[in-house]
């Protein structure tokens, strides 16, 4: 069901959506690798579409933009919505920017009405959320945030050119030694009073339950095991009985099924999702050959902290029993822990009411995937997510969004900056929102 277009936002945003076009490469998907020229072309064609709104334009020295339009109290702290303009190699048209155009398009109803919200509205374009070019997860909202060790600018490299992202970065005018000097946070953490970023929901579960939108309750973080390593003893498979074996193949399918009986236990209390993404005998494996060695990963996505931080322990009480069990010896990497970050109440109530006040259904449920608004919850920034209803597929060329859930997410977000967040917040920085980021190394473009 269509819900009210609003004609000239939604045309807004189709130009809008055809002008970011300009990245696509047919049979490829989109181009717009993490601090590249498409990047930096594509966050200055949104902010000039913000700035033919009305809206003023800041980039921080991370080169994330801000475009600010300024509220009828403007001593309120200002509500932030946005998210990240790069997409994964043959990625597609919607991650990260739907929920960027989405906010825009809510100020172009809002200002086509001749209205101005009470509190001042930012919409944010942030950089580099994705971890397939520089490995490393939401660049730019980290940097804003001050929550990136600087030493990562040399140390992380393009996946395809090997430059470090100090290099990337300061081709496109970002230089690494204004970085090392700059006042941190660049964001004005203390003048948000609250970060709202809208997004395709990369999920199939919209889509399966015919609902338009929904609230996300939290972030989902991961514990990662990038190598789990079983070594056994080769020998000859028509000879050598299995009781007198060390197969290393049968002692990790045990281990997988044990780590299912005690995850899927664990669900049914706790948010979490478990995957084993690899899984591979050796080079020299052959038919012929009880296979010695074996290699697997282990990824586990939950809300709780304190469920993820009890995986070790469980993955070493696997790994000892099975070893027994089988007679092979196991080796685990380092694990790589990623915290989960929750939506805030108030936040998700006031969507919530927008939402009902606007007509809209939804759902509540947890993201699985990364955003920029976890980087931000776990600074302390009350934060808020609305998913999009799409086909269910994401990091794909055929990621697709019918507009209707588009109008609906835009139609939620006007009404959410109309009537403001209400909140106790006090802003314990004496200047605003844009004199905070001009004070922290920010600088103004014009129109």
């Amino acid at each position: 069901m269509m819900h009210r277009t609003h004609s000239s936002a939604l045309d807004f945003s189709k130009d809008l959506f055809s002008r970011l076009d300009v990245h696509w490469v047919d049979g490829k998907g989109m181009h717009r690798p993490t601090y590249s020229s498409q990047e930096e072309e594509a966050a200055q064609i949104i902010a000039q579409a913000g700035q033919s709104l009305g809206l003023r334009c800041l980039v921080d020295a991370a080169g994330n933009y801000y475009l600010f339009l300024e509220g009828d109290n403007p001593d309120l702290p200002a509500i932030v919505s946005g998210s990240h303009v790069d997409a994964v190699p043959h990625g597609g048209r919607y991650d990260g920017t739907a929920g960027i155009v989405c906010a825009l398009a809510a100020i172009k109803a809002i200002v086509d009405e001749g209205k101005r919200p009470a509190q001042s509205v930012c919409v944010v374009v942030l950089r580099g959320e994705e971890s397939a070019w520089f490995g490393q997860v939401s660049i730019g909202s980290k940097l804003a945030a001050g929550t990136l060790n600087l030493e990562q600018l040399e140390r992380l490299e393009h996946r395809e050119t090997g430059q470090s992202l100090g290099e990337c970065m300061e081709a496109l005018s970002y230089p690494a030694a204004a970085l090392k000097t700059a006042k941190f946070p660049l964001f004005p953490l203390q003048q948000t009073a609250c970060f709202v970023e809208a997004h395709i929901e990369q999920g199939p579960v919209l889509e399966a339950h015919h609902t338009p939108l929904g609230i996300v309750t939290g972030i989902r973080g991961n514990i990662r095991y990038l190598r789990i390593v079983c070594t056994g003893e080769a020998g000859h498979t028509g000879t050598m009985p299995e009781e007198l074996r060390k197969d290393a193949v049968r002692a990790c399918a045990r281990l997988i099924v044990a780590l299912e009986e005690r995850f899927l236990a664990l669900r049914e209390k706790e948010d979490i999702v478990f995957t084993f993404p690899i899984a591979r005998t050796s080079a020299e494996a052959s038919m012929t050959t009880v296979p010695d060695r074996f290699e697997l990963a282990l990824e586990v996505r939950g809300l709780s902290e304190t469920l993820l931080r009890k995986v070790p322990e469980m993955l070493a009480e696997a790994l000892k029993d099975v070893g027994v069990m089988y007679n092979v010896s196991f080796a685990a990497s380092d694990p790589i822990f990623s915290k989960p970050a929750l939506m805030n109440d108030q936040v998700r109530q006031q969507l919530a009411a927008a939402a009902e006040a606007c007509g809209l259904s939804y759902l509540s449920l947890p993201s699985g995937a990364g955003h920029d608004s976890s980087v931000f919850a776990n600074v302390g920034v009350p934060c808020g997510m609305v998913f999009m209803r799409h086909s269910g597929i994401s990091h794909r060329r055929d990621e697709d969004m019918p507009l209707d859930y588009f109008v609906a997410a835009r139609e939620l977000l006007q009404k959410f900056f109309m009537n403001g967040y209400n909140s106790s917040k006090e802003i314990r920085n004496k200047s605003g929102f844009v004199e905070y980021l001009l004070e922290h190394g920010a600088r103004q473009i014009q129109p």
